[in-house]
């Protein structure tokens, strides 16, 4: 806590400080590691994805975690993929809308939106 006096000495200001913030240990790191490898190999890739992500946050320059993410961000877009071409094949439209939607969170400047657009927007005219 920060006290200052003002100049007139019958003003008092509190000025709240921050808590530090806890730095994660290697530890921690270690541990959300050990989960997500547990995850990913029980085939529960968004769970694994998001502690791999946890751990990316804590240690930016974590080798082993920004591996897997880029490892399971290409299998989820993989699968995205083909449930998009799956979709677009039954001409369903509100199918094929949801899972380009997803594409375009996971990887937005894909360059094959634009056409998967067309071909829904083809789909959706009488």
């Amino acid at each position: 806590m920060i006290v200052s006096l003002a100049p007139e000495k019958d003003r008092v200001w509190i000025t709240p400080t921050p808590a530090p913030q806890p730095t994660p240990s290697a530890t921690d790191i270690t541990n959300l590691l050990d989960q997500a490898q547990k995850l990913e190999k029980v085939q529960k890739r968004l769970e694994a994805l998001r502690l791999y992500l946890a751990v990316l946050r804590l240690e930016p320059q974590n080798k082993a975690a920004a591996i897997a993410v880029a490892h399971i961000q290409d299998e989820v877009l993989n699968m995205l993929v083909q449930r998009l071409g799956y979709s677009l094949e039954t001409r369903d439209v509100e199918a094929s809308r949801s899972v380009l939607s997803q594409i375009e969170k996971l990887t937005p400047t894909d360059k094959r939106i634009a056409d998967w657009q067309k071909q829904i927007d083809a789909l959706s005219k009488p």
